[in-house]
């Protein structure tokens, strides 16, 4: 039997089904239409899951399947989780897919409201085993390329994953 969805899942999920209308920024040159994907988050734990699930659609529609999904899917999941737990609200994804002579990629940015202002003796310790603390080293190791913007009132992630 199917679990049937809380009424929490379903608010978070209309929430992300609002996506941008706005063009695509001139950094995601299109190749077909559409090719671009932007939308907001709620700034909860669940926006990791609510991003995969708008990502595999518009990978899906791209063309891009299999290993290559997985992998944009697993950066951006990562991404996303990151802005979750350490910046402040907001979150805002935009993916584009893009050509460049000949080779296929999947550019990926998560906006925040930027890192939240921790002091020593707040800062959690970072735990030798368990599911933290991996997550840029992922990005790091599934990206043909990353980076981070700061500017004074948010911050941008960006990953750009190969997808063959």
């Amino acid at each position: 039997m199917a679990a049937t969805p809380s009424t929490a899942e379903t608010t978070l999920s209309v929430q992300a089904s609002k996506q941008s209308a706005e063009p695509a920024p001139e950094r995601f040159p299109l190749v077909g239409p559409p090719a671009y994907l932007g939308f907001g988050l709620p700034h909860q734990p669940e926006a990791a899951i609510i991003a995969r699930r708008q990502a595999y659609g518009a990978l899906a529609r791209w063309g891009v399947g299999g290993a290559s999904a997985h992998d944009v899917v697993l950066v951006l999941s990562e991404l996303v989780a990151n802005a979750a737990e350490h910046a402040l609200p907001y979150i805002y994804v935009s993916m584009g897919f893009r050509t460049q002579g000949g080779a296929r990629s999947v550019l990926i940015e998560v906006e925040d409201g930027g890192p939240r202002k921790r002091t020593p003796d707040r800062s959690p310790p970072v735990p030798a085993a368990g599911e933290h603390g991996r997550g840029l080293v992922i990005v790091g190791a599934l990206a043909s390329a990353s980076g981070v913007e700061c500017r004074a009132t948010h911050q941008l992630r960006w990953a750009e994953v190969a997808t063959p």
